[in-house]
């Protein structure tokens, strides 16, 4: 994908500040004109099909990318759940998830436009688009063209607050939220010095850019479990049950442990 495709794709998104998903999709002309488009959700991650204790670990690791049509019925179920593509992980970190997704990619771009199908014996047109990419943080950073390394000065795809920064702060910036228009800077900045993008977090372009209805700035989602239960709900939950034994006493260590042990967990 060119930056100058990507920078054109912008333009839908140019108003846009990271209004969440509920409010694109309203905002959206596909969805508007096609309100039963389908609307999917791309995720991504590697799996390691070998002995991760073993000396081979990694040879074999393999990149996974699924996706979900969120207005099916039963879309949170594991059934509704489908495997897009599968590539080696090496071969991703070599050429890049852009190289990579490319073939889905140009499979949306059709079902953006509608395809022809017989339903119930009656010929329809088709549409739909991508509306979310939920994954980790490494992974989605990395689907995004945002810079996987969180040691990085600016490793967050929601803002350009510095590494040092995010250590204090316990508010949000809304001036340094990132914007369609920032990231076209940005992009324009990699294409000319591709060793900028320690300067804003940004290191290509994101493959999804090439759709009508997707901007890397807007449609991306954060990952309920990685972030929530994988991540602050654990630090969270230390410090009430260490308030609720040790200083207002509501309840006992052993008590909890009896709850813990009892609770019927299905």
């Amino acid at each position: 994908m060119q930056v100058s495709d990507h920078i054109e794709s912008c333009d839908y998104f140019s108003d846009i500040q990271a209004p969440g998903v509920a409010t694109l999709l309203k905002e959206n002309p596909l969805f508007i004109q096609q309100p039963n488009a389908l609307k999917l959700a791309v995720y991504n991650d590697d799996i390691e099909v070998g002995n991760p204790l073993g000396s081979k670990t990694g040879i074999n690791k393999l990149t996974m990318y699924y996706f979900t049509i969120t207005n099916s019925p039963n879309s949170s179920s594991l059934s509704a759940i489908h495997l897009a593509m599968i590539a080696y992980s090496s071969d991703v970190k070599q050429y890049g998830h852009a190289h990579i997704l490319r073939p889905l990619v140009e499979d949306i771009k059709k079902l953006e436009v509608g395809v022809d199908v017989i339903i119930d014996g009656e010929p329809q047109k088709v549409y739909g688009s991508v509306v979310s990419l939920p994954a980790d943080n490494l992974a989605a950073n990395e689907t995004l063209g945002f810079v996987g390394s969180f040691s990085a000065n600016y490793f967050c795809r929601f803002c350009k607050m510095s590494q040092a920064k995010t250590k204090t702060a316990i508010r949000q910036d809304n001036s340094v939220l990132r914007t369609c228009e920032d990231h076209k800077r940005d992009l324009e900045e990699i294409r000319k010095n591709p060793s900028s993008f320690s300067n804003h977090g940004v290191k290509a372009p994101c493959a999804f850019d090439e759709l009508q209805y997707f901007n890397s700035v807007t449609s991306f989602t954060p990952d309920c479990m990685h972030d929530i239960f994988e991540g602050v709900a654990k630090r969270e939950l230390s410090l009430i049950l260490t308030d609720f034994i040790l200083t207002s006493q509501y309840l006992s260590l052993e008590e909890l442990n009896n709850i813990v042990k009892s609770f019927n967990y299905g």
